[in-house]
Formats: structure tokens, C-alpha cells, sequence
């Protein structure tokens, strides 16, 4: 579970499941024994990070302003996420093969659609920004995501804060949190994802 975790986080969720087997140590045949499709290996390795995802969402919905909701719902999900979902099923593009990530893709579309609307009737959330605006944005963020694990662990938090601030009906400049990247650490980030 381990190999396939740390296999699927750097190669996202297409990885080859022959490279899985030899950094678990073991043959193909034992893992295709143990996981008879790529969907059953998906399914097992990313079932706690789903529930605690789904979790998150209802505690979210639950919460009756909606700014707050939202704010705690998008720390939470690049809290949890960047961690367990290799760049295969962030920012909502999950395979065929993996159903209950494609679920938790559209749940989080329903839940982040609901929390504006709410917000946007509250007062708090501009009128213009539409759900497809942010989960734009937050896919292109969270694409960043796998190269500041090993580099700044923690450094999403500064633009995930500009995001939501650019979200206010009435923004209102709130502190940064976390040290802004230096020069080194950008270009370490983003070096993986250049062509």
C-alpha cells in the first residue's frame, strides 16, 4: 500500500503498476494476486483519505456562514489531498478507472457550488465568481502541490489565502500566512512540471 501510495503521488494515478510491484519488494503476479485491477489498488489506497475528504464536505455544509465554511473547507482539502492524491486526481481530473475518486471529484464540485451560492446570497462572496472560476484556480494551484511537499512543505497557504481574499464581495487585505517562496524554492517547485 505504501509503494502504490508514494507510486501514485509521484506519477500520479496511471503510474505503471509494475514499477508499484518493485518498489513494494514483491512480483507483479503478487500484486495482481492481492489488487486485480488498477481501480482495486486506487480504491484501498486512497479509502481513508476519501472518507476524511467526504467528512470534510459535510462539515462544511453544516457550517451556516458560508465565507467560514468555505475557508475551512478549502484549507482542509490542501491539508488532506496533496499528501495522498498523486497530480492524477487533483484539481478533478480522476480516471475512468477510479469511480470513488471521480464521486469525491463531483461531490467536491456540489459542495464548492453550494458554498459559494450560499455566500454569494450572504453578502460575502462576489456575485461574478462562478464555481467553474474556482475550481480553475484551485486546480492550477493544486498542481503546484506536488513539488512544495519536498520543498516548502505548508507554502500553499500563501496564494490559497490571495485566492480567497480575490473571492470577498468586499475584500478586505487579511496577513499571509507562511514565508512567501524564495527564488530557489519556485524554481524547484515548478521544475518537474516544465516541458
Amino acid at each position: 500500500m505504501r509503494a502504490a501510495r508514494e507510486a501514485f503521488t509521484a506519477e500520479g494515478l496511471h503510474a505503471p503498476l509494475d514499477g508499484v510491484a518493485r518498489r513494494a519488494g514483491v512480483s507483479s503476479g503478487t500484486l495482481y494476486r492481492h489488487f486485480p485491477s488498477r481501480r482495486a489498488l486506487v480504491e484501498e489506497v486512497f479509502s481513508g483519505t476519501l472518507t476524511e475528504f467526504v467528512a470534510a464536505g459535510e462539515r462544511a455544509m453544516a457550517v451556516q456562514d458560508a465565507w467560514t465554511a468555505l475557508a475551512a473547507y478549502l484549507d482542509t482539502t490542501f491539508t488532506v489531498l496533496p499528501s495522498e492524491c498523486g497530480s492524477g486526481c487533483r484539481g478533478g481530473a480522476c480516471p475512468e478507472d477510479a469511480p470513488s475518486l471521480a464521486a469525491v471529484r463531483d461531490r467536491h464540485r456540489r459542495t464548492v457550488r453550494a458554498l459559494l451560492h450560499r455566500g454569494r446570497g450572504q453578502g460575502t462572496i462576489r456575485p461574478d465568481v462562478s464555481a467553474e472560476d474556482l475550481l480553475f484556480a484551485l486546480a492550477v494551484l493544486g498542481r503546484a502541490l506536488p513539488g512544495l511537499a519536498g520543498t516548502a512543505p505548508g507554502a500553499w497557504r500563501r496564494p490559497l489565502r490571495l485566492l480567497l481574499d480575490g473571492l470577498r464581495a468586499h475584500p478586505a487585505a487579511t496577513p499571509l500566512p507562511a514565508s512567501p517562496l524564495t527564488t530557489g524554492e519556485l524554481d524547484a517547485v515548478l521544475r518537474p512540471h516544465r516541458p
